[in-house]
């Protein structure tokens, strides 16, 4: 399963597509399935192969290179987001981006991470979360003074 982020061309002719996937054979479904969650110890420890990835398609040799932007252990990357203005016309630096099922405490204050990933730099470079909060799919707002 693939989630799309960034996608641009290079100029070499390279389609280049920044993805939060599954690596692994799971049922990714049943993470959030009631008689799932409420079984603790069943998401708890488990690797959904959770990756962010880069994909480079060269247009001309129809070669393809994938690099690992960012791994997680535990839990899964989802829903990225970005500034959808730059889709397919230039690299965007931001991506937001879920981190879903990485804590492995579930209690009264378990929460999902929001991340700021710069694909520039090829690195995180903010968390938000909050106590007891699981949100889902960010979206991009645009500073109008940024």
């Amino acid at each position: 399963m693939i989630h799309t982020s960034n996608s641009f061309m290079k100029d070499d002719n390279t389609f280049v597509v920044d993805a939060a996937i599954y690596q692994k054979d799971v049922n990714v479904y049943e993470m959030f399935e009631m008689n799932e969650m409420r079984k603790n110890d069943n998401l708890l420890g488990k690797d959904f192969g959770g990756v962010f990835k880069r994909f480079e398609i060269d247009l001309t040799t129809k070669n393809v290179t994938t690099t690992d932007l960012a791994k997680m252990v535990y839990g899964n990357y989802d829903l990225p987001m970005y500034n959808d203005e730059f889709d397919g016309v230039k690299e965007n630096c931001i991506t937001y981006i879920v981190g879903m099922f990485e804590h492995q405490v579930l209690d009264s204050n378990y929460s999902f991470d929001i991340k700021k990933f710069n694909g520039c730099k090829k690195e995180f470079e903010s968390i938000w979360s909050e106590p007891g909060y699981l949100p889902n799919e960010p979206w991009f707002v645009r500073n109008p003074n940024g």
